[in-house]
This record gives C-alpha cells, structure tokens and sequence, in this order.
C-alpha cells in the first residue's frame, strides 16, 4: 500500500483565487493569480505581509471551493491507498485549522479526520508520494514528487518530479505504477 500526502491549500481547493478576490477589493488592485511568479505571494500586493491576515479572517476558508475532480479522484486513491492531506499549520491563526478541517468535512465527507495532517515541514513525513503546488516542501522530501501546476511553481523546478496540470489529469493506474519504483526507494533506504 502506498503512502500517499496531498496539499490542501491550492491543490485541493482554490484557495489563492479567493485569496485574491477579498484582498483586490480591499485594495482596489487587480491582481491575477497569473501574476504571482514565487511562493511569496504578498510581495505581490500592496498589502505586503498583511495580505495573510486574510487566512484568519474565518471567512475565507467558508467561501473556497473544491477543484474540479479532487474529491472523485481522491475518494479513489483512498480506497486502494493510505491517503493523508498534509497542510500547514496557521501560526498566525490556529482557528483556520478548524476552517481546514471544516472544508474536508463538506467537501470531502468520506475522508477520514484521522488522516489530516497540519505541519509545515513535510518532508518529516514518512509518504511515498507528495502532491503539492509548493517546491519547497520538495526540497528534502525523499519520496516520488508530484507538483500541482500553479504560476508560482513554474521557475526553477525541482527535479525529479512529475507536474500535474488538473485532478483528471492525475491518473490513478499512474500511481499504481509507482509502486515498483516505491519498493526500490524503500530497498535502498534500509
């Protein structure tokens, strides 16, 4: 059975368009998701590092949606695999991980509250696969890498890994296939 972490935050659901949409009214600013080149999204913004304020607001997290096919696709990978959503912890706020845990409730009933994981550094994970849209949670990460494409993650890619474009574009035999290549990593880490 294969280890299997999956990113909440812009992965599962679109966290960072509804991000922008309070902070652009806010602001009266325009802008775009496409905009944004690093993972440091307030350097984008007039609102600098106030712009994460909108994380603990207790709203956000109410309005996002799920990304098209994630619930589908992950309600599958959980039925022939051991599935975790590993997602940052809110140090600015510690009530959005309620928030968190209340948008895989309604989004995602099937998946088990045990297999949330919140932590920052995920590399300290013992996963076989990462699915995630920020590099730096590859950088020690020892296991098979799988980026969500987002415009931030597009510039010094981290090799080795494999890009995800959407939730369909992930396919479940595509893992399954992963398993021989999983087995040799955990050969060679004995």
């Amino acid at each position: 059975m294969i280890k299997i972490g999956v990113d909440l935050d812009d992965t599962i659901n679109s966290l960072v368009d509804t991000w922008l949409d309070k902070y652009n009214i806010d602001y009266s600013d325009s802008l775009s998701i496409n905009d944004i080149k690093t993972w440091n999204i307030g350097d984008y913004t007039k609102a600098g590092k106030d712009f994460y304020k909108y994380l603990g607001d207790g709203e956000t997290f109410k309005n996002l949606s799920i990304k098209e096919g994630a619930a589908e696709i992950i309600e599958e990978l959980c039925q022939q695999h051991e599935v975790y959503i590993v997602t940052a912890n809110a140090s600015y706020n510690i009530g959005v991980c309620d928030d968190k845990v209340n948008f895989i409730k309604k989004f995602m009933p099937f998946f088990p509250i045990k297999n949330i994981i919140f932590i920052n550094n995920k590399s300290l994970l013992d996963l076989d696969v990462l699915i995630d849209d920020g590099l730096h949670n590859f950088e020690k990460f020892k296991g098979i890498k799988v980026v969500f494409d987002r415009p931030w993650n597009k510039t010094n890619p981290l090799p080795p890994f494999y890009r995800m474009y959407n939730w369909n574009n992930i396919i479940v035999d595509k893992i399954n296939i992963w398993d021989k290549q999983i087995d040799l990593m955990r050969e060679n880490a004995d």
